[in-house]
């Protein structure tokens, strides 16, 4: 375990060079329950997207915001596909550096890594009993997951699969080639 897990599991005490040794080398087990959705995380989306559209709210998908309109300390409208659309409340899911920008905002740094997916499709069932698993050493992927552990209705019968989490800078090398991994 890579992450302390005094910090994970509160139940687990660090507070004495007795107490870290132990619990570092004799961890109690964690019992963690997952609930997924049957039918994939995709489920969450269309849900929050019935929400938003039950209470009024506007979704709209493939439209690029373009601008944000202000008054005072509060955006009042998006305007996304060449729309203008008002707003009483703005949720960003999108990066910091693009609201940054579009609000006029100089001068802060950030950098993001960015992740390639590789979703791979196996001809029969993994045996594997771990929702993931990270990698910290010199391979060029950080994590594989494997989406049976969550739940196995989001393979096809007799399938099984990994996703292949791959770390990169837009534009580098990794970004632009992603096949060159495939292998």
């Amino acid at each position: 375990a890579g992450v302390n897990r005094a910090v994970i599991d509160k139940r687990a005490s660090a507070d004495s060079l007795w107490n870290l040794l132990k619990t570092t080398f004799l961890p109690k087990p964690v019992e963690t329950t997952f609930l997924y959705p049957p039918t994939g995380v995709g489920r969450f989306s269309d849900r929050l997207s019935a929400a938003i559209q039950g209470s009024r709210g506007t979704v709209r998908l493939g439209a690029p915001v373009t601008a944000l309109e202000t008054s005072g300390n509060r955006i009042v409208a998006v305007e996304a596909g060449g729309e203008r659309l008002p707003v009483q409340n703005l949720v960003w899911t999108g990066p910091l550096t693009d609201i940054n920008r579009l609000l006029g905002i100089r001068g802060v740094d950030l950098e993001y890594l960015s992740t390639i997916f590789y979703n791979l499709e196996l001809r029969r069932p993994d045996k594997l009993d771990f929702q993931w698993t990270y990698f910290g050493g010199d391979e060029i992927f950080s994590r594989v997951t494997t989406p049976s552990a969550f739940a196995r209705t989001t393979l096809p019968p007799g399938k099984g699969a990994l996703c292949i989490e791959m770390t990169c800078r837009e534009g580098d090398e990794r970004w632009r080639n992603p096949e060159r991994y495939t292998e």
